[in-house]
This record gives C-alpha cells, structure tokens and sequence, in this order.
C-alpha cells in the first residue's frame, strides 16, 4: 500500500517535473516573444518603407504625367527638325537678307541703272507732271 510519505514523495516529484517543465516553457516562451518582438520591428520598417515608396511612386507618376504633358507640347515641334525643312529655312534666310540689301540700296539710289543724266531727265518729267497735273 501506498503510504502518506510515498504519496507525498511522488507528489514532490511531480512538482518538480511541473517546474522543470514551466521552466522550459517558460524560457521557450521569452524566447519566442523574442523573436515575435524582431519580426514585428521587421514588419514595422517595412511597412514604413513601402509608405515611402508610395509616396515616392506618386511623385514619380506626377512627375512623369509633367513630362509626358511637355513631350506632346514638344512633339509637334519635332517636324521642324527635318533635314529638308532647315534646308529651305536657310534658303528663306538668304532670301529675306538679299530682300533686306535690296531695300537698303534703294533707299541709297533708287535708279541705280540710270546714268546720272537719265535721272536728271526723270526727274524733271516727274516735276513737270506734278506742276500740270489738275
């Protein structure tokens, strides 16, 4: 039969096993909410990094709709870039500066052809035409 002391023996026992065993779990529990701590922090920065690259997308996308809105405003300015067009760009420069000479020289002799005694001549038909005309 099983006396009071053997009982209260087995009991001490089973006590002890009990701690042992809450102390390892104990221990495995600390270690564990360790490790959850550092996996929370983890999660944490990155969810603050993924907030900041949405943020940084969203200018990013703003940024690109502005250069895209400016490429469309400059894009119907490429044509003025073709070889053939600057070609006749130039040509219509010499022309306006031989225009421009022109203009220049006849404000400086109107009859540049005419010999001074042809213009002499001009000039009194054209007086003589004023003084008659009604």
């Amino acid at each position: 039969m099983n006396t009071v002391a053997e009982r209260y023996a087995r009991l001490g026992r089973c006590y002890v096993q009990l701690a042992d065993q809450f102390a390892e779990l104990d221990l495995e529990h600390m270690y564990l909410k360790r490790k959850l701590v550092e996996l929370l922090k983890a999660l944490k920065t990155a969810q603050q990094q993924a907030e900041i690259l949405a943020t940084e997308n969203t200018e990013l996308r703003q940024e690109n709709s502005a250069i895209k809105a400016q490429y469309e405003v400059l894009q119907q300015f490429e044509a003025l870039l073709d070889p053939m067009l600057l070609l006749e760009l130039e040509e219509a420069e010499k022309a306006i500066q031989l225009v421009n000479e022109t203009i220049s020289e006849r404000t400086k002799d109107e009859d540049p052809d005419l010999t001074p005694e042809d213009k002499n001549l001009a000039s009194a038909y054209m007086d003589e035409v004023m003084t008659h005309s009604p």
